[in-house]
């Protein structure tokens, strides 16, 4: 009896391992995709990503790998169970912005934040490191470029 519950508990431990093993694994190869950067993730408003158990309002614990495919953000969240969150973005919801380095761990002395308007309306918020800066913005570029200033007007001869 004490024999079959010690190979009962094994089992679970082999299954329990095999399966944290297969999250790493899904979770290097997204990670070794071009223009991948590590993120954290705060939902404000989005309908689509703040179902119940989902990370409403508050920074995910554990740091999450995200790509630009066009304009639509993929982040690779979960490590036993993985999962691909799929954000349609509409447009950033204003520049990047400086995050204290206490504020969220991880991400070096100076990690920044830009918000993404999606398209139901909502607001997500991600934070990366400042290397990963041009990563973040993706195809809305000009947001990691704060306090660019406007661009000469076109200078025209007048007739005579």
């Amino acid at each position: 009896m004490v024999l079959l519950i010690l190979m009962l508990m094994a089992a679970g431990v082999l299954v329990l391992a095999g399966a944290g093993a297969a999250g790493l694994r899904a979770r290097h190869r997204f990670a070794l995709h071009e223009g991948a950067f590590r993120c954290r993730v705060r939902v404000r408003g989005c309908q689509r990503c703040a179902r119940p158990g989902r990370w409403r309002g508050r920074w995910r614990r554990l740091p999450m790998w995200a790509f630009w495919m066009h304009d639509v953000l993929l982040i690779h969240s979960g490590l036993f169970s993985p999962r691909l969150i799929v954000l349609a973005v509409r447009s950033p919801d204003g520049a990047l912005q400086p995050v204290p380095a206490y504020a969220v761990r991880g991400f070096g002395t100076a990690p920044v934040l830009l918000g993404l308007a999606c398209e139901d309306g909502g607001v997500v918020d991600v934070i990366a490191a400042s290397a990963d800066r041009t990563r973040l913005t993706g195809p809305f570029l000009a947001a990691a470029i704060p306090g660019l200033p406007k661009a000469p007007s076109e200078w025209r001869r007048r007739a005579r």
